[in-house]
Order: structure tokens, then sequence, then C-alpha cells
């Protein structure tokens, strides 16, 4: 909205000066125009310029909901592995739990099998509450379990009489075959809520894992919120800086349109004709100026054939009076050996 007020009141203010006051206007007046237009012209590519900077803002940010489908690999690794080791050495603890009741011990005549052989569908997804009751569920075993040990080690041995002995042994040879067969059925059940729990605990782990990587999206999400209300703020600043620029050239468009319409025409002075000694003087100056630059041209050029036919003369000179040279030359050579062979 400012860039089209901006750019009409740019529009509005070249028709104006292409009209017929502006010329009629004197240099005065027409550098206050010129300067009211720069200066609109100036608030135009402003206004572009912050336009632009926001949108290229805009256009930089993150698409944050593709990048929170994936899991960082930057978790809390100990964390994780100290959890799975603890899981497994209390798997091997029921694995010891498991030896135990692999040795044979007559149980009670009162136990009765209601533990079903068929074993349930394990889920492909856990829930909060799925664990649970699967963490109940092995509770009860392992306390059914452990009562079954304390009574085959802390029951009496004792033959009382020979009835109770047989009566004993008629009934280990009786259940023996049952008890084997619930014996592998608890081994069979703690095996497999050990497998749940091992996967429930993986399950964990990677929930812990997006729980990290959503805290440290979040944590981006707020930074870059923060950014963005700070460049909310400038822009803010920046239309409040423009409104009372538009407010301002608004009041100067009205004075200058006021100005222009109170123009009147002024009546052109006529013009005298010059004087002869004027036209003299007018041209004495550009004779003056002709015949400087005339002479200097000439003198330039004099030099310039007087160091050429110097030159010249220097050379014809050397040219014939070379022999000459030459034949002193020698006869000065000549007279040195005659010399030479005197003081001999």
């Amino acid at each position: 909205m400012e860039l089209e007020v901006a750019t009409a009141n740019l529009d509005r203010w070249k028709i104006n000066q292409l009209s017929a006051q502006y010329e009629r206007s004197g240099p005065a007046t027409r550098k206050i125009l010129d300067n009211q237009r720069l200066r609109f012209s100036q608030t135009v590519t402003q206004i572009r310029e912050s336009l632009a900077f926001a949108l290229d803002t805009l256009s930089a940010l993150p698409n944050f909901a593709e990048r929170a489908k994936a899991l960082s690999d930057k978790v809390k690794e100990l964390e994780l592995v100290r959890y799975n080791s603890e899981m497994q050495l209390w798997i091997r603890s029921m694995e010891a739990l498991h030896l135990e009741l692999a040795v044979p011990a007559p149980p009670p005549a009162a136990y009765v099998d209601h533990v079903t052989s068929e074993k349930p569908a394990v889920p492909t997804t856990w829930t909060w509450s799925q664990i649970q009751s699967l963490l109940l569920h092995l509770e009860d075993l392992l306390a059914t379990v452990v009562e079954q040990v304390y009574l085959d080690r802390y029951t009496l041995n004792t033959d009382f009489d020979g009835r109770l002995s047989n009566i004993r042994h008629e009934e280990a040879e009786r259940l023996s075959a049952s008890r084997m067969s619930h014996t592998a059925v608890l081994v069979a059940e703690v095996d497999r809520v050990g497998d749940q729990i091992v996967e429930a605990s993986n399950q964990t782990a990677a929930h812990l894992a997006v729980i990290v990587q959503n805290e440290a999206e979040l944590e981006q999400l707020r930074d870059e919120l923060a950014k963005l209300e700070k460049t909310q703020q400038q822009m803010k600043d920046y239309m409040g800086k423009f409104e009372q620029w538009r407010k301002d050239d608004q009041a100067k468009i009205q004075d200058l349109t006021t100005r222009l319409r109170d123009l009147r025409a002024r009546p052109r002075t006529p013009l005298t004709p010059p004087s002869p000694d004027e036209m003299r003087e007018v041209l004495r100056s550009v004779l003056n100026k002709h015949v400087d630059e005339i002479g200097s041209q000439f003198a330039t050029m004099l030099c310039a054939a007087c160091a050429t036919n110097n030159e010249d003369f220097l050379r014809a000179v050397t040219t014939k009076l070379q022999p000459t040279l030459e034949l002193t030359e020698k006869l000065f050579e000549r007279a040195g050996r005659i010399q030479e062979n005197l003081l001999v």
C-alpha cells in the first residue's frame, strides 16, 4: 500500500514538472521542485528495498514440518546403553530362575495348572497401558515361580509314616508329566515376556530419541520465532517512519502545488542592441584568443623545425669532416711512434 502511494506521488510530481507552469518557473523554483522529486524517488527506492528484504527473510525460513519427521542420531546414547544393559541383566536373572525351576521336585498337591499353553499374538506396537499390564502379569508369574521354589525347598521331607510316603510317591508319579509340561509352559511364558520387555525397551528408547529430537526442534522454533518477532518489530518501526515521511511529503506536495498555482508568467524585458564599443571589446577578446592560439602553434612548429634543421646541419658537417678527423688521428699515432723511437 505504501509503495503504491509513493509511486503515485512520484508519477504525479513528474507530470507536474512536464506542465507549462514548470517551464515558466525560475532556477530557484526548479531546484526546489527537482529536490522534491529526488526525495520522492528515494522514498520509493527505500520502500522497495524494505519489501524485498522482508520477502527474502520470509523465504529463507526452513520447512520445519518436513524436518520434524526425521529422527536425529544425536541422542543420549550413554543412557540408552545403560538402560539396555540393565534390561539384559534382568533377563539373565530370569534365565537363572529358569535353571532353578529345571531341578525336579514334588509340587504341592493343591497346585492346579491354570496357565494355558497357547501363546498370545505379540503386538507390533505397544502403549504404556499394555506395557503396565504386561509387567503386572510378569510379577504374578514371578510370584508363582518364587512360591513354587520356596515350597520345593522348605517343605519337610520327613517320612512320618509309610502311608504318607506312598501317597506322595503316587502323587508325584501322577503329576510328574503335568508338572514338567507346566514348567515348560512357564519357561516359555517367561521367555516370551522377556522378549516383549526387550521390544518394549527398544520402543521406549526410540520414543526417548523422538522426545529429544522434538525438544531440539522446539528450541530451534523458539529461536526462529524470536528472530521473526524482532524482524516484525523492525518492520513496524520502518512503517512508522514511512508513515511520517508520507505525511511530510504530502504537506510539501500540497505547499508546492499551491505555489505552482500562484505562479504568474513574468514579462520578458526587451533586448537592447549592443553598442559599437561593446562589439569592439567582444571582437578584441575573440581575436586575442585566436591570435594567442595561432602564435603558440607557430612557435611550436618553428622550434621543431629549428631543431630538425640543426640536427641535419650537424650530421652534414660530421660527414664532411670525418676524413679529416681520421687523417689527424693517424698523424697523432705516427708522431707518437716517432717520439718513442727518439727516446730509445
